[in-house]
């Protein structure tokens, strides 16, 4: 039963890897930057679904709800204050990157 456990858990994680790399390589394909706060999010998005689900006791499914609405939501925010902004003004790709390493430093400071 643990040989079970384990290996659902480590296939449940992989996927949660691939979807991770698959945002990552969207991301940097479509908009030419890469966003080191991905990660960030993600795990923001985690505590928010075991806080909402285990703490406030709401039901799985309107956790899940809840969870996707504010991951998409700090994405909508670094894109459109962040990122777009600064693509528009050309600053430089470095200067990109690196507001994208500080708003995962405001993320896991939040958390």
């Amino acid at each position: 039963m643990v040989l079970l456990q384990t290996l659902v858990a480590g296939v449940t994680m992989g996927f949660v890897y691939v979807r991770v790399a698959m945002g990552f390589n969207l991301i940097s394909n479509t908009i030419r930057i890469v966003n080191f706060s991905q990660g960030n999010i993600v795990a923001f998005g985690g505590l928010i679904y075991i806080t909402s689900s285990v703490t406030a006791r709401l039901h799985l499914l309107l956790s899940l709800i809840i969870t996707v609405l504010v991951s998409a939501i700090l994405g909508l925010v670094l894109q459109s204050l962040i990122i777009h902004p600064m693509v528009k003004r050309r600053i430089s790709m470095g200067g990109i990157i690196i507001s994208t390493v500080a708003f995962a430093s405001f993320l896991s400071n939040l958390a």
